[in-house]
């Protein structure tokens, strides 16, 4: 079970994040699996939704 939900925006072809809050920029990115690295998590624990595909 996850401790977190995100919302997170996400291009398909290169798997960047950008917070739901936030413009998407070459500065404000990071990568799907580092953010999920950081917080401990796996992608099929941590339930995410995607708002917006770049």
């Amino acid at each position: 079970m996850s401790r977190y939900e995100l919302t997170v925006k996400k291009c398909d072809e290169c798997d960047a994040v950008w917070a739901a809050t936030s413009a998407p920029s070459r500065e404000t990115f990071v990568q799907f699996q580092l953010l999920l690295d950081i917080l401990g998590e796996t992608e099929l624990d941590t339930p995410y939704e995607v708002i917006e595909q770049l």
